[in-house]
């Protein structure tokens, strides 16, 4: 609360700076298991966040896939789905498709997904979740361990050099 004081004090009410640390506050009241706190506090961030920084800058987004987490586990499930939604588009637009975040929020929008017995659909944002993934561990690899390894797989097939 201190380090919100000192930046309301420094930039005022409307500077990504405060919705930052709102988002920040939210967090920690989320994992404190204090929901209604981290809600007031994901709400006021998100308020900071969309006028100062705009309505699909990043920190808006990943400010909706938090709140959105947070409904989802108190069990409000069509809060947790409009935030979720607008937080994809949102990271996907400013982040990019293959980034490691939208694969999560894939994953938490899957989960809640089966939860509604919308299988179908979970199923499709499991497998975008996985395949990010599977992008992202690629392209962390250097080419040549992208390469198949020829010694290796001759020797599984018993040829020598």
């Amino acid at each position: 609360r201190q380090a919100l004081s000192l930046r309301l004090e420094r930039f005022g009410h409307h500077h990504p700076s405060v919705a930052i640390c709102l988002n920040n506050l939210a967090n920690l009241y989320h994992a404190q298991e204090l929901p209604e706190l981290a809600d007031h506090y994901y709400r006021e961030a998100l308020a900071v966040s969309e006028s100062a920084a705009g309505p699909e800058a990043a920190l808006t987004g990943m400010i909706l896939e938090n709140w959105g987490w947070l409904s989802h586990e108190r069990g409000l499930v069509d809060e947790a789905k409009l935030r979720y939604q607008r937080a994809l588009v949102i990271q996907q637009q400013t982040l990019g498709p293959h980034h490691p975040r939208v694969a999560m929020l894939c994953e938490r929008y899957a989960g809640l997904l089966h939860g509604l017995g919308q299988s179908v659909e979970a199923n499709l944002f499991a497998a975008r979740a996985a395949a990010i993934r599977v992008h992202q561990t690629q392209s962390s690899r250097s080419p040549e361990q992208n390469q198949p390894n020829v010694t290796s797989l001759e020797a599984q097939k018993g040829v020598r050099r």
